[in-house]
């Protein structure tokens, strides 16, 4: 397979990552699918989008949780492994710091901001 054109590299790998496809897999797997070094995805990252490829990482991995979240009935150690976190406790403070509080709290949040159909 041939890797992506340095033209458009960036913004398929970035749409890849928010697309959520293989949201789980290791950095190392998003570094390959780049289709450049290291070094130069954690640069192009950095001036493009403003984060190291890993921060954009938690960022569709935390994304991808939410959307767990609102539509399925799980536990959220299950939930926190499934998103490609190995520590339930680094799950849980990305999470607060992305919105201000636990998972359940925000889907608390999120259902009582609902408006029913």
């Amino acid at each position: 397979m041939a890797g992506p054109t340095p033209r458009n590299w960036r913004a398929r790998w970035r749409a890849a990552l928010f697309a959520q496809r293989g949201v789980g897999q290791p950095l190392r797997y998003w570094q390959e699918q780049a289709g450049v070094s290291p070094e130069h995805l954690a640069r192009s990252c950095r001036r493009h989008y403003g984060d190291s490829p890993s921060g954009l990482l938690v960022r569709a991995r935390l994304e991808w949780a939410c959307d767990q979240l609102r539509r399925d009935d799980v536990r959220v150690v299950d939930l926190a492994y499934d998103a490609g976190f190995d520590n339930l406790s680094y799950f849980y403070r990305c999470f607060r710091g992305a919105y201000g509080c636990t998972p359940l709290d925000w889907l608390a949040r999120e259902r009582a901001g609902a408006v029913p159909f």
